[in-house]
């Protein structure tokens, strides 16, 4: 325990150099606080109440955004970081393509903006980029704030829970989310499901000017199985959440689906869901799952 805590405290410390010299207050590093503990000290999970949350980063991106890339390779670092920390990924990150340095795929094969994509930077009012959301609180920031945000949201609890279960067609390229969650507070949320595929090699502009035909773009959202803004959900009596989708992955998006060069691999593919509070809007707990689990 003493190892692990050392650990995490070195961790925290390597984050913390990576972040904008004026931090505000609220953006400060913590020591991330036991969701409860026992007699001895030891974790022992959450109590029935709440339970430990994960953290959501929006990161609104595009590909002749020259900054972007640094904003892609800081949400790697965080989630290599966590990962040692925890023994688990906690930190889930779409990069969201729209706005004037994106490429449009209805455009361009080998674009990523979507119009999803376009909406949410109008939306959220995104007008330099790169720039990202962490759990929707406290607003659009730049990259450099993103570790000390989302460590800050870490050490928080979720009033709910929640499962992803997914089942794979190949002949039919669809697939099947099964959600089924619970909380003892909050009969009332906003279910958010969104595809999001990882390993696009294409076009990006780089931090040098230069141009890189073959950068790989990770965590790229593809499209929204419930509402742009999530549906509205009701807890049973027993405080049980569940809802299924489904959805068939096309073999691309926009011009990309004509040509084979840039058709998307559902292997690559995950389902990202999480649930927000309908009154604030911030994210109350985010996971994801593949789409082809492996067997």
């Amino acid at each position: 325990m003493k190892l692990q805590k050392l650990l995490f405290s070195v961790i925290l410390g390597g984050l913390a150099l990576t972040a904008c010299d004026e931090i505000a207050e609220n953006e400060r590093w913590g020591e991330k606080t036991p969701i409860a503990n026992d007699d001895e000290g030891h974790w022992s999970g959450p109590t029935p109440e709440t339970f430990e949350k994960n953290v959501l980063i929006e990161d609104f991106t595009g590909q002749d955004c020259v900054n972007c890339p640094n904003a892609a390779e800081e949400v790697h670092h965080l989630q290599e970081q966590t990962l040692m920390s925890y023994g688990k990924q906690r930190i889930i990150a779409v990069a969201i393509h729209g706005g004037s340095m994106s490429m449009s795929a209805d455009a361009n094969a080998r674009g990523l903006a979507t119009a999803q994509g376009n909406e949410f930077n109008q939306h959220w009012g995104v007008s330099s980029w790169p720039k990202g959301m962490v759990d929707r609180t406290d607003g659009l920031c730049d990259f450099v704030h993103w570790a000390a945000r989302a460590m800050a949201r870490l050490s928080l609890t979720s009033p709910i829970d929640f499962n992803i279960h997914t089942t794979y067609n190949p002949e039919t390229r669809e697939v099947k989310i099964e959600v089924e969650g619970s909380s003892t507070s909050m009969k009332t949320t906003t279910l958010n499901v969104w595809l999001t595929e990882n390993d696009i090699v294409g076009y990006q502009k780089m931090p040098d000017g230069s141009t890189n035909t073959k950068y790989v773009h990770n965590h790229v959202f593809r499209d929204n199985l419930t509402s742009l803004y999530g549906d509205l959900v009701e807890a049973d009596a027993d405080g049980k959440y569940s809802q299924t989708l489904s959805y068939a992955i096309p073999m691309g998006y926009g011009k990309g689906a004509t040509n084979e060069k840039y058709y998307c691999k559902p292997e690559n593919m995950s389902i990202v869901v999480f649930f927000t509070d309908p009154v604030t809007g911030q994210v109350l707990h985010v996971k994801d799952a593949p789409v082809v689990v492996a067997e």
